[in-house]
């Protein structure tokens, strides 16, 4: 992961000491692509008891911290992927980018024992604008990477004939290889967002004033509100997805599933008996915060009815493609490569067979990183893929 950062500590020793801000460098990159640094602005969490944490790349995360985030240290704008990998590598000739496409089925090729080891080898890739775009086709010769993401890359998948054998033959695709864990092993840190008005007081007060015929009209404060999230860690829900019909423009059928293991609403309500002791502190006192009433009662019945609406995704899906053995669900080996085929490696956010504990950026960047690692050393290695026939299928035009 160090290989990824440009790790900066822009923030003033005085500050450092307060905020505890000490990190350990030998745990940090410094001529990476991608810029870390802090923000401009704290706030102060020790009132409330939180004790303030060090680095939390030594691997431990208890506690309040301020952390860094993928931004310029000097302009504060966000750095990322594009920005440190795709810019510098734009003007390569090696590289062709299609933009406004998207790919709607992997071509397996027939099996072959004398030539893969019977595995299958993908052929090609279909890929069209639109749902009455023109579908089209590229022909491959080496490896397919696809990392289309913790949703998309099992869909496309399944599209194309790689998943469970019940789901496929359901949706009246031909199955190419019975890989069950496809689609499932979901998961996400499931994320309550608790909203709080703020100077609540003052908009009560000049409404009144507004209803009385001897005042004249004020101008309102503006409506002022603001958010607190609570996200469980590590979760025991699991989720699937899985596409609705042939067709990657129809879009997939996400179930999550969050909370269907009760363990994870619980540590949300945990958090949230945290977030009323900050609404209520001398920090806070200034906005005149008041918190949703549904969330003051300490019974657990009405909290859990209250609180089980409101949780929803923090943006971080995983685990769909899992890196585990195929007996226990995995759907790519540990050099990345979909289990059946020898030419086929999901590199993306759902290989994680268990979601970190925290944002998954991090953990994306490394994964890519080792990735390029592993498709660099198998390129220079002995052909364990290679073309024999195409077996190219019938009435199928290439591009």
């Amino acid at each position: 992961m160090t290989q990824v950062e440009n790790y900066t500590t822009n923030v003033d020793e005085n500050m450092r000491d307060r905020l505890n801000i000490h990190p350990d460098m030998s745990l940090h990159g410094t001529e990476g692509p991608i810029d870390v640094a802090y923000p401009r602005y704290f706030y102060n969490t020790s009132e409330i008891g939180l004790n303030l944490a060090g680095d939390l790349d030594t691997g431990d995360p208890t506690g309040a911290m301020v952390i860094p985030s993928s931004m310029s240290p000097t302009n504060q704008t966000r750095s990322d992927a594009r920005t440190g990998y795709f810019d510098p590598a734009i003007s390569r000739s090696n590289l062709h980018v299609l933009t406004g496409q998207t790919v709607t089925r992997l071509i397996l090729g027939l099996p072959s024992s004398l030539i893969t080891g019977g595995n299958r080898r993908i052929i090609g890739v279909d890929f069209a604008s639109g749902p009455s775009g023109i579908n089209r086709t590229v022909a491959t010769n080496k490896e397919v990477i696809l990392a289309a993401g913790a949703i998309q890359s099992p869909v496309l998948l399944q599209i194309s004939g790689i998943g469970p054998k019940k789901v496929l033959k359901s949706l009246n695709i031909s199955v190419q290889i019975d890989l069950p864990g496809v689609g499932n092993n979901f998961q996400d840190h499931p994320m309550a967002q608790f909203p709080f008005e703020c100077y609540a007081t003052q908009k009560r007060i000049v409404l009144d004033h507004l209803a009385r015929e001897d005042v004249g009209a004020y101008e309102l404060l503006a409506a002022s509100w603001g958010q607190i999230s609570i996200a469980a860690q590590k979760p025991l829900s699991r989720g699937t997805v899985h596409p609705t019909s042939p067709s990657i423009f129809d879009g997939p059928l996400l179930d999550p599933r969050y909370c269907a293991d009760p363990f994870d609403c619980k540590i949300i309500r945990l958090g949230l008996r945290t977030v009323r002791r900050l609404m209520k502190s001398d920090a806070m006192r200034p906005l005149l915060p008041v918190v949703d009433t549904r969330f003051e009662s300490d019974d657990y019945m009405e909290l859990t009815a209250a609180l089980k609406p409101l949780v929803g995704t923090e943006y971080h899906p995983s685990g769909t493609t899992s890196m585990m053995p195929e007996d226990m669900g995995g759907v790519v080996d540990a050099e990345l490569m979909v289990y059946g085929t020898c030419n086929l490696r999901v590199i993306d956010a759902g290989i994680m067979p268990l979601i970190p504990g925290a944002h998954i950026q991090a953990a994306v960047y490394a994964v890519a990183e080792k990735a390029a690692d592993i498709i660099k050393a198998a390129a220079s290695g002995p052909e364990v893929c290679p073309l024999g026939l195409l077996k190219w299928p019938i009435g199928q035009n290439t591009v």
